[in-house]
């Protein structure tokens, strides 16, 4: 992670360090909606999208939203 940051903007970032990097997105992201916005599951799914931006899982983003578990689809 702290190369990642050294070296910002720099060639491909590896997944396991992209993942890192979206927590840390999405929990910044939460943080600051929760001076605005109450803990529901509307805030919790709009932090979650920020988690899974760009990485594996993102395809089950669009039922998650939609509140569609069924994960036989």
């Amino acid at each position: 992670m702290l190369e990642y940051e050294i070296n910002a903007g720099g060639e491909t970032i590896p997944k396991d360090v992209a993942e890192v990097v979206n927590y840390v997105r999405a929990m910044n992201h939460g943080v600051a909606r929760l001076r605005e916005f109450p803990l529901s599951l509307r805030l919790i799914r709009e932090i979650h999208g920020v988690l899974l931006e760009g990485l594996r899982g993102q395809g089950w983003l669009k039922f998650f939203l939609r509140g569609v578990y069924d994960m036989t689809m």
